[in-house]
Order: structure tokens, then sequence, then C-alpha cells
């Protein structure tokens, strides 16, 4: 037996393969059954615009305000920054970080808290800076409540498996979304509007099959990395 293997490495998080292909089983799962996977939906619309709204910010422009909408949709208003990116952050940027999410949960209880207290803080960013209006407020308890869940579990294996399983919804749901889009219109909030899809043929005058494409393209390897991460190195630097 070795002297020098950490207590707290055992038993602290959901680790190995088996944990994240359940959690993206479970994750298909709950996608399939109208209403259970709601609040979910909610934290994965909350990435898509805090996507959209990450990339005007890295890109010079500015947030003016965030709508989410009950039925599923949300619409984060920007100025400045590069269109182009801002416009196809979102569907790329959700499946990344729910990726994110779910390789913190698979690094267990350390990275599972300070993920999710990043994604508590950007909750609260978003509420006080950006929002103005009741629904979007009472929609951000899905987010904020999922990281408040992680934050202060008082085991490392919930903080973990809630992180996980959050983040393959995320991505499961970030797959299918984007082929709404192939419809001639999309409805936010009840309103017809222009998708990002066609927002980006109509800038760069290459067909929206193709965006929609890449996006499903980018969903498919993160949610692949999500059910199959890479196992550590040990410390001999072989496979564990």
């Amino acid at each position: 037996m070795s002297d020098d293997v950490e207590p707290e490495s055992i038993g602290s998080a959901p680790s190995g393969r088996l944990p994240a292909a359940l959690s993206v089983a479970g994750a298909f799962a709950l996608y399939q059954i109208p209403w259970v996977g709601t609040p979910l939906k909610w934290v994965e619309v909350f990435l898509h615009e805090s996507s959209h709204g990450l990339a005007a910010l890295a890109t010079g422009g500015g947030i003016s305000k965030l709508n989410l909408h009950f039925e599923g949709s949300g619409v984060l208003t920007s100025q400045g920054g590069f269109f182009p990116l801002v416009a196809f952050a979102g569907y790329a940027g959700a499946p990344l970080l729910g990726l994110l999410l779910a390789r913190a949960g698979g690094l267990g209880a350390g990275a599972s808290k300070i993920a999710a207290g990043v994604l508590l803080a950007w909750v609260g960013a978003c509420a006080v800076l950006w929002t103005r209006d009741p629904a979007t407020l009472i929609l951000l308890a899905a987010p904020g409540g999922a990281a408040f869940l992680a934050l202060k579990a008082k085991g490392g294996q919930v903080a973990a498996w809630t992180l996980r399983f959050v983040g393959a919804y995320v991505i499961v749901a970030s797959l299918a979304d984007p082929l709404y889009q192939l419809a001639a219109d999309t409805r936010v909030g009840g309103v017809s509007m222009a998708s990002d899809a066609q927002a980006l043929e109509n800038l760069t005058y290459l067909p929206k099959i193709l965006w929609i494409g890449l996006w499903e393209i980018l969903g498919g390897w993160c949610l692949w990395k999500a059910a199959f991460p890479r196992r550590p190195a040990s410390k001999f630097g072989t496979e564990a």
C-alpha cells in the first residue's frame, strides 16, 4: 500500500467514465419528458444568452438587456462588438459551457464549488445589471438555484453530480435547439424574429444550414467529451 494517497480524493467526486455516461444518459431521458426538465431548459437558455453577452463584451461591446421567457426562449440585447461572433456564440457557447460544468463535476468537490461560485456570481450580475422584468428574475432562479445547490452541498458527491448532470442536460438541449432554426422564422416570447442562423446568413451570405451544421458538430463533440471524458493521468504520467 502507498502512504501518499490523499484521503479527500476517495469518494469525493463521481470520477470515471461510468458516472459521466450515466449523467448524459439521464439527461437524454429527462429531455424526452415534457415539463419535467423545464427548469434545466431555463438553465440552457440562460447559458445560450450569456454566450451572446460574453462574446459582445469580449469584442468591445456591451450588454443592454436580458430577457428570458417561460416557454424556453430568450433575447439578449447587446451594443457594439463583432456581431458575427456575437450571433454565432449563442449556440456555440451553451454546449461549451455545459461541458465546462460537466468537467468541473468530474474533477471533484473543489472544482465543482469553484465553478458553481462563478456561475452564481454571473447570475447575480445579470440580475442586477441587465434584468428589467419580473419574469426574467424568476427564471434566473433556475441557474442560480443549481449553482447554489452545488455550492452549499455538504457532500462532494452532491456538488459534483449536480454540475455533471446540469452540464450534460445543457449539452443535450443545445444539440436539439439549432434544428428549430430550419423553420422560416423563430418565435421568441410570442414574437416572430430572425434566428441566429438567419442573421449569420444575412451577414455572410453563407446558408443558414451551414451554421446549423457547425453548431451540431460542436454540440456533438461536447456531448462525446462529457460522456467519455479522458481519464486523468496518474502521478507517474500513465493513463489511469
